[in-house]
């Protein structure tokens, strides 16, 4: 087990203590789906796809797909003809596209050596790893949303009687409860069925479904068949809104991401001196990130009051990345063939 493996397992349990609400973890729901809706029974990735991501660093991943053909019609009243015409589909080449994500510290042994500080070298690595994971994962939530905004709907088939802006239904603060309700006919009226719509809301969204629950003595909204609630504060209201959310059919999202050659190769320079890795299923996050440590000399003497004899001394530099790639289902005309996301807000008035 690498070094850095070591040190990040105890981070592995909760982390709390006297100072535990100076950080604090958020609820990552547009997250969550990515990261699971790739397992999806009905996901729109094959084995070959992600295989293809996840491994070739170097290369763009192309995928190919087939548009949708609006002009098939089917011949009444007449016999069939001795020739047929030529009805061809067309292809398309997609480059899925990837953003690179890394943070990174140091850490400096000497500094906690001989009681000089009351903070352990542990408790201090764990703190300097925790505040990049939440900062990192509220990035990722906050990306995902965006994708799900993207990819909202354009085409509402029966709105039922909701007014519509924006690509967004809107209910007022009367149907505030109604239209969880009618989320899964709307959805269903633009042809998508699932047992359980996914939902991401906001905390406006949450506090309506609790309205629910407590109207029928059940403060989870289980009533509302069809639906499969989460939560994110990076889903934000509009002007005027109490609620915002996004329902989304399952199956057509998926977060993946690559790991480097030498961190694949777990390469050392120097018996240990310099190591990639990868860390498998980093806490909090979910994904595997790449690693990369080196120890060397340093003058950390300016660094804080307590380090000014440290003129010379131990350094530990440790990186952490990604390569993430968010992956959307393809629609090759979003103005005229309806997306699995429907996007919704609820009015003050």
């Amino acid at each position: 087990m690498s070094l850095i493996n070591t040190l990040v397992a105890p981070l592995r349990a909760q982390y709390g203590g006297y100072d535990k609400n100076e950080l604090r973890a958020s609820r990552y729901a547009a997250w969550d789906l990515f990261l699971s809706d790739k397992n999806s029974s009905d996901s729109f990735l094959n084995s070959d796809t992600q295989n293809k991501i996840e491994s070739q660093f170097a290369l763009d991943v192309q995928i190919p797909v087939i548009d949708f053909d609006g002009t098939v019609s089917i011949n009444s009243g007449s016999r069939p003809p001795l020739v047929i015409a030529d009805d061809e589909n067309t292809s398309q080449i997609i480059t899925a596209t990837s953003v690179d994500y890394w943070f990174g510290f140091t850490m400096y042994p000497a500094q906690y050596a001989d009681g000089q500080n009351s903070i352990g070298y542990q408790a201090d690595f764990n703190r300097k790893m925790k505040k990049y994971l939440l900062e990192i994962a509220g990035l990722f939530d906050t990306q995902c949303i965006s994708v799900l905004d993207t990819n909202k709907s354009q085409v509402i088939a029966n709105p039922i009687d909701y007014a519509v802006s924006g690509d967004t239904l809107n209910a007022t603060l009367a149907q505030k409860l109604k239209i969880f309700a009618d989320l899964e006919p709307i959805m269903n009226s633009n042809d998508y069925y699932a047992e359980a719509m996914k939902v991401i809301g906001n905390t406006g969204v949450q506090a309506l479904v609790k309205e629910i629950g407590l109207n029928r003595d059940n403060d989870k909204g289980e009533y509302v068949t069809g639906l499969d609630f989460s939560y994110s504060n990076r889903v934000t209201n509009a002007a005027n809104k109490l609620g915002t959310g996004y329902a989304v059919q399952p199956g057509n999202f998926a977060a993946l991401w690559q790991n480097a050659p030498d961190n694949r190769a777990k390469s050392r320079i120097g018996g240990g001196q310099i190591e990639w890795d990868i860390m498998k299923s980093a806490p909090i996050i979910g994904v595997d990130l790449d690693t990369y440590y080196y120890e060397n000399a340093a003058d950390a003497s300016a660094l804080n009051a307590s380090t000014a004899w440290a003129t010379q001394t131990k350094v530990e530099g440790f990186i952490f990345g990604t390569r993430l790639f968010l992956l959307s289902a393809y629609n090759s005309d979003i103005a005229n063939i309806a997306s699995p996301v429907l996007k919704f807000d609820v009015a003050t008035t």
